[in-house]
């Protein structure tokens, strides 16, 4: 471990959280990296958005892999392995590069979760180190996912597309129905457009699965979310 601060190829991290069921298929371990450039109001990972915190710690890559790989005796006989969440990954993503091949090397599987709203190049190592991209959709218009988030819808289809002909990992977009948002059904017609012509389906995040910690006082949406994106010719899954 490192100081906040330190230079070279260390990573700002949050926290490590073994046995986690909803962070990639089947029981992993989560890496949660420190800083957000975004300002979801929703985020379910607040205490992750500054990139100095007051428990986050930094760690050296090499430095990660025992923690990371403690059940990866589990992993190589279920086929499961390692996620890395945030905050936005992507906000360290020369870093990031560097853990993922070190990942690699220990024959785990790789999931990353993004925003997707940072710029990823042609050359970046992420393309051919990432097993399995869980890309979140956050509104379907340009002018919300600006105003909700501060993010680039350009930016988020530009990554897209650089992902489908050039990333080595499978694809799973994701949108989060939160009320007001993603949820409000006058989003889901730019969202299914953007997936249907490049031949992606969706998995559906219900609101109550996304760690709120208030009650919801509003209807769960995802039943009618899912009859609308399967009519557009879509394959839908709901988390």
């Amino acid at each position: 471990m490192t100081d906040l601060g330190h230079g070279g190829l260390s990573l700002v991290l949050q926290r490590i959280q073994r046995f986690c069921l909803h962070d990639g298929p089947g029981i992993r371990t989560s890496a949660f990296l420190q800083g957000c450039a975004f300002h979801c109001s929703w985020c379910h990972n607040p205490e992750t958005r500054s990139l100095r915190h007051s428990t986050a710690k930094t760690f050296l890559p090499e430095d990660l892999l025992e923690p990371l790989l403690r059940d990866r005796d589990v992993f190589l006989r279920s086929g499961r392995g390692v996620s890395i969440s945030g905050g936005e990954p992507l906000l360290q993503r020369k870093e990031l590069s560097k853990l993922m091949i070190l990942l690699g090397e220990a024959q785990v599987h790789r999931c990353l979760q993004s925003t997707l709203l940072l710029p990823i190049s042609p050359s970046s190592k992420l393309l051919s180190e990432v097993d399995l991209w869980q890309v979140d959709l956050k509104a379907g218009r340009t002018e919300d996912l600006k105003s909700w988030v501060g993010g680039n819808m350009e930016v988020w289809e530009n990554n897209l597309d650089l992902l489908l002909s050039k990333g080595k990992g499978e694809v799973e977009v994701r949108v989060p129905l939160i009320h007001g948002h993603g949820g409000k059904p006058e989003q889901w017609p730019d969202m299914a457009q953007r997936l249907k012509k490049r031949g992606l389906g969706v998995t559906l995040l219900r609101e109550h699965h996304l760690k709120r910690k208030e009650p919801l006082h509003h209807q769960d949406r995802s039943l009618e979310a899912k009859r609308y994106f399967e009519d557009q010719g879509l394959v839908v899954r709901v988390g």
